[in-house]
Parts: C-alpha cells; structure tokens; sequence
C-alpha cells in the first residue's frame, strides 16, 4: 500500500506539469480543453498570468506532496526491514542454541557469528530492501509509462521499446558474471571471517611462535579477493545507466526532429514534450534502481543462501524421529523438580559420535553415592571429557541410560532440570568480558543478583578476600576479554564461585587444575574436598595428587571403566 501512494503520487507530481505548460505555452488552446475549462471555471474573473501562478503552484504542491510520500515510504520501509532483521537474527540465534552439543563441536564460531550477524546486514541490504524497494520502482515505472503513453503515445513507446530492449541485453550480458560475484563473495567472506577469528583467538600463541605474518597473509588473501570482488558490486549494478541515457536521448531527439519535420509547431509540441521530460526524470532513476535491485539481488543470493541452509538444516533436525527414550514426554516425576537423595547411576551406557564409528564408551555401569567424591583418571583420548559430557547432558547415550534416584535422564525436560542442580567448573574457564560479579552470576540480571549470595560463594571458593582488599572497584572490577587481567588460580576461583553459586547438588570439575602450579593446585583442591559431604564431587584428572583424596577413583581405559578403592 504505501509503494502504492508512492507511485500515484509521483504521477499526480508528473502530471502537474501538463497544465502549467500548456497554459504557457498557448492559452487560447488549453482554455477549450476539458481541464482549462474547469479550471477558468473555478477560477472565474482570473486572468491567464494569475491562472499560470496558480498552475504553477499547484505544481509545486505536488511534487511537495509527492516527496513527502517518498520521505514516509523510505522511513517505512526502513523501520520494517530492520525490524525484520532483528527478528531474523533472534530467530537464528534461538535456532543455533536449539542445536545439540555435539552439532557445535563440528562448526567454526567464527562461521556461526558471521551467519548470525553480518549475513543479517546483507541480507537486508542484499535481499530485503532490493525486493521492497524494487516493487516499489516497478509500481512507479509502470504508472509512469501509462502516464506518458496517454500522453504520448509514439514517443512513450518508443522509449519504452529502448529502455526495455537496452536493460534487458545488459542484465542476460552480465548474468554469468553475477554468479561468479556471489559464488566468490561467499567463499570469502567466509575465509576472512574464520582467519581473522582464529588470529585473534590465538594471539598470545602466536606472538610467542612469531608467526604473525603467516596469519595475517592468510587473511590478507582472502580480502583482498573479498575487496576485489566488493568493488565490482555497484559497477555491475549502475553500468545500464552510462549507456541507456545518450540512448534515450537519441530516440527523443529523433521523434522531435520527425514531429518539426513533419509539420507540427513548436508551440503544440511543448506541454507533451515538458510532461515527458518531467516524467522521464523520475523514470529513468527508477528504472535504473529497478536493475539495480535486480542485480543486487543476484549478487548477493550466496547470503540467502547461507541464511537458508542455516534454517533448512534445524527443521531437518526437529522433524527427524529421536530415540524412543528422548521423546519428550511428561512420567514419574514433576516438571519442576528432580530429586537426588541417593544416587547417580550409568546404566549399560554406551556412546558414539557418529553412527558407524567405534564406540568411545560400551557398556558402562557405575554408580556414585550422593554427598560422596569420586576421581575419574586416565590417558588423554581415554573418553573421560565424553563421559563427563554425558552426566552433563550435552550428549545422548547411544545406547542404555543415566539415572538419578532411578528416574532415567532421556528428556529435554529432565535434562534441563538435571542441569540445574549441577555447578560445573570446565578445563578451559570462559570469563566474560565483564565484571567478578557478573562472571560469578553468569546471566542473572543485575536487579536480581543476591549479593549476599555472592559474597558467600567467593568466601566458600577463598577468592572473597582478594576481591574485597585488593581490587580497587571489588565485585566491580572487569576481568578482560576472557579473564586475561586475572590470574590462572583466580580464575579458576571464579568458576568455582560460579558453580556454587546456584546452589548444586553435584559440582563437576573437568580437568579443572590441569592449567594450575603444585602449590595453586593443592590449596584450590583443598577447597574442594572441604565440600565434601555437602556437595556430589565428581573430578576428572590426569594427576594423581589431585584425585588421592577422592574416595572412589575410577580409571577409564579402553572403552571400559575399572573401579579402585581409595
């Protein structure tokens, strides 16, 4: 609707035109037209220069009238389209965090944030806005054209006849190419998105190897490709308009040379000649950004592309059929509740990353004691992050099951609710870049932060007293992109003032002193096992001395767990 009013009010604005020239040009000859008539009618007593001012202001009202309907339609649109790109972006966000832990262990993270926020913007500059607004220029176009051909009919044609003939040669020339554009850009932007990610993720590894070069020329390949290819963007789309102009000249000079030549006046000729000229102003840019968009479009399809294969894998995903056991569904327990009163149980559990591939874990049985601690030990390969994985509820066993007060853990529901009564402290800390505070809440919401709460987890993790004496700002202090302020032993602190934090019933710390000194570690596990007997402790080592006062140690190996007393 409102490209609708856009286009009728560039022909009103267009058409407004007609009556001023031709009271101009001769009024004894419009006064005996339909429209003179009504307007001396209207007007009685008025002379022909009054008549011409009110023609003439007339004009100006309109084409007033016709920008401010531009002016309304761009906000329009504008407001719509990135309305419609936060949505989108939210949308695949929520798509993304749909997924399975396992499906993020095989994708790039430099790839998904590209997908989920650069791809947006070209989709809306590449996409969106090029199909709304072409429609929009069509709609102008069209009325336009009927505009003059009532007009004009030979010479509307005519240009009709040229412009069409012209865009349309230019737009079958340059199709190959445009797939190229589109092909290339995706490749590319693609590889700079992931090379940049990588430098930046790994920067202190590669200052240190002195390999900054073989970085930086891998993503200089790729954009200077990228940049290249950019360029070529707007040369494609706007090439019609240095050649369809001294074209459309051409064919009118040549009509107005015929028309003179056959015997019409000058005079006669002017109000045709002006309305045309005035609505070959507003059509020949709207033309022009119609190919345009045409062309954007193609160029960019490798954007819906991507946008499109993200979406069509997570429907692929849903409505595939799930193990029998994960269906979810409502049973012996309450939605809102998971009790643990006695204990943790692997049940013949076995698992595999894909189908087909050897099992990591066959038939494990295992059974951990609430309020007990328990040390999982072994080679590095042996499976002992994939079955912390498993307790965890980012995999699927591929076969038997976990309970917990013999109630099986095989629903999304159950899941989630068994989650939340975990405090996990993994190998590698993430820190947000953020405050202590925030990185010990982890997502709640600062109006709802227990900063008792807060306090105590810090005491209860023995970080509480660096915070509070010898950070100037306190829980306030921001710890850097990935804690990088803060040192190994505080942030591994952190993490664990984070996990208590909740309230768990179960901490499960993976490999969680693997990065710290003989001394950090001893007192950072010595503040562990003092919670022994509050909390179900399960570890995961490679070093004996962190696991010798855990009062089950299991060794995985070989597929297989294998029990020693303490």
């Amino acid at each position: 609707m409102v490209s609708l009013l856009q286009a009728l009010s560039q022909v009103v604005s267009v058409a407004a035109i007609f009556p001023f020239l031709a009271l101009a040009a001769d009024p004894a000859q419009f006064e005996e037209s339909r429209f003179g008539q009504w307007l001396v009618f209207v007007f009685s007593g008025m002379d022909n220069q009054q008549l011409l001012v009110i023609t003439g202001t007339g004009l100006i009202v309109a084409l007033f009238i016709a920008n401010g309907f531009n002016l309304f339609g761009e906000v329009y649109r504008a407001r719509f389209t990135w309305g419609f790109a936060h949505w989108l972006r939210m949308r695949m966000l929520h798509r993304i965090n749909d997924r399975p832990y396992g499906w993020f262990l095989q994708q790039n993270t430099s790839i998904l944030i590209k997908k989920s926020t650069q791809d947006i913007v070209l989709f809306v500059n590449g996409i969106l806005s090029p199909i709304i607004d072409g429609t929009s220029r069509l709609m102008i176009t069209v009325l336009l054209l009927i505009t003059i051909i009532i007009a004009e009919p030979v010479i509307a044609l005519s240009v009709a006849l040229a412009l069409g003939l012209t865009y349309l040669v230019i737009f079958i020339w340059l199709a190959k190419f445009r797939r190229y554009l589109s092909e290339s850009l995706k490749i590319h932007w693609r590889g700079v998105f992931q090379q940049v990610g990588q430098f930046l993720s790994g920067i202190k590894p590669v200052k240190v190897h002195g390999v900054e070069s073989a970085f930086l020329e891998r993503i200089n390949e790729h954009s200077r490709k990228q940049s290249e290819l950019q360029a070529w963007m707007p040369i494609v789309s706007n090439t019609p308009r240095y050649l369809i102009e001294p074209v459309i000249a051409a064919v009118f000079i040549f009509l107005v040379l015929k028309a003179i030549g056959s015997g019409e006046s000058a005079a006669a000729l002017v109000p045709g000649l002006g309305l045309i000229a005035m609505a070959g102003y507003k059509l020949l840019p709207a033309v022009q950004m119609l190919y345009s968009q045409l062309s954007t479009l193609q160029t960019s399809r490798y954007v819906l592309d991507e946008i499109y294969d993200e979406f069509r894998e997570a429907e692929v995903e849903n409505v595939e059929e799930k193990p029998e056991s994960y269906i979810d569904r409502q049973d012996e327990i309450e939605l809102n509740t998971l009790p643990f009163e006695k204990s943790i149980k692997l049940q013949d559990l076995s698992f595999s990353y894909e189908s087909g591939q050897k099992e990591v874990l066959k038939n494990v049985n295992l059974a951990i004691q609430k309020n007990t601690s328990i040390a999982f030990i072994g080679e590095t390969g042996s499976g002992k992050s994939t079955l912390v994985d498993l307790i965890l509820g980012l995999h699927q066993p591929t076969k038997g099951k976990i309970l917990v007060d013999d109630v099986a853990i095989d629903t999304k529901e159950k899941i989630r609710l068994w989650q939340d009564i975990i405090g996990y402290v993994p190998q590698d800390i993430f820190l947000a870049d953020d405050t202590i505070a925030r990185n010990i809440v982890f997502g709640i919401p600062d109006e709802e932060i227990n900063h008792d709460r807060l306090r105590e987890v810090a005491a209860m993790a023995q970080i509480a007293d660096f915070i509070e004496k010898e950070l100037p700002k306190k829980y306030q202090t921001e710890v850097g992109e990935r804690g990088v302020r803060l040192s190994g032993g505080q942030r591994q602190r952190i993490a664990l003032a984070r996990a208590l934090y909740h309230k768990p019933e179960v901490l499960l710390l993976d490999e969680a002193t693997s990065a710290l000194d003989n001394e950090t570690e001893e007192r950072f596990m010595g503040t562990i096992y003092g919670l022994v007997g509050k909390y179900t402790v399960i570890l995961v080592a490679h070093r004996l001395s962190t696991i010798i006062r855990a009062d089950i140690c299991v060794r995985v190996e070989s597929e297989r767990l294998s029990v020693q007393n303490d």
